[in-house]
């Protein structure tokens, strides 16, 4: 599945970034950009965005503020020495969140999208990897069956 690519329009500045990774508050800072998938009856899984982080439109009756259901997955990005970005065991955190979708007989996300979504979304992010510390990932899937995926700045758990 290709993901469509919006790339915010006025980017945050690298200095706020690197006072934002410098001591970020896990919850409260955030990436620019989130990660979306719909999913209907009628097609699966489908609509894959990467898109600037935004709060969502919802009317106040949906059935998901009422019987809410959600699955978290969280997961770490980390920059090499050579600058490159890796995620930690991806496919490991797709079947986790796969299989949590089946207990709770919610809409099973293929690992291929959520893996896809985790890689497109870092792609776009990375200036917002740290060098020594990760990028936290997660993942929550409700029941309007969308797949929504934000990142955070979050300190090194590593001890050297």
């Amino acid at each position: 599945m290709q993901f469509a690519l919006s790339p915010i329009a006025t980017p945050t500045p690298h200095d706020q970034i690197a006072a934002s990774i410098a001591n970020p508050v896990f919850g409260r800072v955030f990436t620019d950009h989130m990660a979306t998938v719909r999913w209907t009856s009628a097609l699966g899984w489908h609509d894959a965005k990467i898109e600037p982080r935004r709060p969502f439109q919802i009317d106040p009756a949906c059935a998901v503020l009422h019987y809410a259901q959600e699955i978290f997955e969280g997961m770490k990005a980390y920059r090499g020495e050579d600058n490159s970005v890796s995620l930690f065991r991806p496919f490991e955190n797709a079947r986790r969140f796969r299989a949590s979708a089946e207990r709770m007989a919610m809409a099973e996300l293929p690992e291929a999208i959520f893996v896809g979504a985790v890689e497109s979304l870092v792609k776009i992010d990375r200036d917002w990897v740290p060098v020594v510390t990760a990028a936290c990932i997660s993942g929550l899937l409700c029941l309007q069956r969308r797949l929504f995926s934000v990142c955070a700045p979050r300190a090194n758990t590593c001890s050297a």
